[in-house]
């Protein structure tokens, strides 16, 4: 039984892409995964499954793709992947920030376009970026920091944002926690 973290990108965000946890909850337990939780509403799921990761990958698809009439991009880590990146990053991350981010590299994002990115970030003032095998992670010190960081100021702008999933510091703990 292998323990799996399921991550869906650009739900239930400012009332736009409505998804039920409850209701995706029940469907992948269904879908003959075990011990299925959730954690907040902006999908997050972890559950376990003896199932081939590809035979995985095409349940989750099937049901995101009949059940909503709207793309969910969706990533789908090994547990025990994430746990070890996350107990390996820098002695920086423990310390308290203002603000704490992991950016998840969903399947479409390819190695090279993320060299790309991080050739051409520009941090400023208290941000500290480090890049994993599973995400980037970000951090921005202060307040005052905060709406003059390339996070704040430029991410969004840049085609990468458009294929990373979004976590903040708390969940990010959550996730290699439980």
């Amino acid at each position: 039984m292998t323990d799996y973290i399921l991550l869906l990108r650009g739900i239930n965000v400012g009332g736009h892409h409505k998804v039920n946890m409850a209701i995706l909850k029940n469907q992948l337990t269904e879908a003959s995964f075990e011990v299925v939780t959730s954690y907040i509403n902006s999908g997050n799921f972890l559950f376990s499954s003896d199932l081939p990761e590809k035979e995985i990958i095409s349940r989750i698809s099937s049901i995101l793709e009949s059940d909503y009439d709207f793309s969910i991009p969706f990533l789908l880590l090994k547990k025990a992947d994430y746990q070890e990146e996350f107990s390996q990053l820098p002695d920086w991350w423990s310390n308290d920030h203002f603000r704490k981010n992991v950016l998840f590299f969903l399947p479409t994002l390819d190695q090279e376009s993320i060299e790309r990115f991080m050739n051409q970030v520009d941090l400023k003032a208290g941000e500290s970026l480090y890049r994993g095998q599973l995400a980037l992670y970000w951090t921005i010190d202060k307040e005052e920091n905060y709406a003059k960081s390339y996070y704040h100021s430029q991410l969004a702008k840049q085609k990468l944002y458009k294929e990373v999933s979004v976590r903040n510091g708390k969940t990010s703990l959550y996730l290699a926690t439980n």
